[in-house]
C-alpha cells in the first residue's frame, strides 16, 4: 500500500487566486490522506479501519471527509481546525482517471462544504433564472475546477513515483 497526502491550494497559480490565498492563508496546509491499495481486500480493510465502522464493499474508490476541529475542555471556545480534511481510498487494479478525477471532486466538493462556507455559491449559481454576482462566482468556480484538477495530478504524480 501507498500512503501520502494531497494538498487542496497547492499548485495554484497566486496570480489568479492571489486574493483567495490571502483570504484563506490559515488553510494553506489543508490535506487529504491517500491510500494506494493492492487490491479490494487490502482497500475495504484499511476504510473500515480508518474511519472505524464496516463500510459496504462496493466501490473501486472512495473519499470520506471530515471536519475536526478543537475545542478547549472548560468552555468549550473553538481554538483550531486541524488540516487533514479526510481519506480518499483507491484500488491499484482500478486506479484510472475516472475513479481519480470523481473521488477528487468528492474531496473538493467536501472542502467547500466543510471549510469554505462562504464560497458555496458555486453550488446555487441560478436563482430566479438570473446568475448571482457572476465574477465571484467564475472565480469560486475555478479555484473548484483547479483544485479537483491539481488533486488528482498530484495522485497520478506521486503514484508513478
Amino acid at each position: 500500500m501507498q500512503k501520502f497526502k494531497v494538498y487542496f491550494w497547492k499548485w495554484l497559480p497566486s496570480k489568479i487566486f492571489k486574493d483567495i490565498k490571502t483570504k484563506y492563508r490559515n488553510r494553506l496546509n489543508d490535506y487529504m490522506n491517500v491510500y494506494i491499495c493492492e487490491d479490494f481486500k487490502e482497500m475495504y480493510d484499511i476504510v473500515d479501519k480508518v474511519e472505524k465502522q464496516k463500510q459496504e464493499r462496493d466501490y473501486a474508490g472512495r473519499t470520506f471527509c471530515i471536519d475536526k476541529n478543537c475545542y478547549e475542555v472548560e468552555t468549550g471556545k473553538f481554538v483550531k481546525t486541524y488540516p487533514c480534511c479526510g481519506y480518499m481510498y483507491f484500488n491499484k487494479n482500478h486506479f484510472y482517471m475516472d475513479t481519480i478525477s470523481h473521488e477528487s471532486t468528492h474531496a473538493v466538493i467536501g472542502y467547500f462544504n466543510r471549510k469554505l462556507k462562504d464560497m458555496q455559491n458555486i453550488f446555487t449559481l441560478i436563482e430566479n433564472e438570473k446568475i448571482i454576482n457572476e465574477d465571484e462566482t467564475d472565480l469560486n468556480e475555478e479555484l473548484f475546477c483547479y483544485m479537483v484538477g491539481n488533486i488528482g495530478d498530484q495522485i497520478v504524480s506521486k503514484q508513478e513515483e
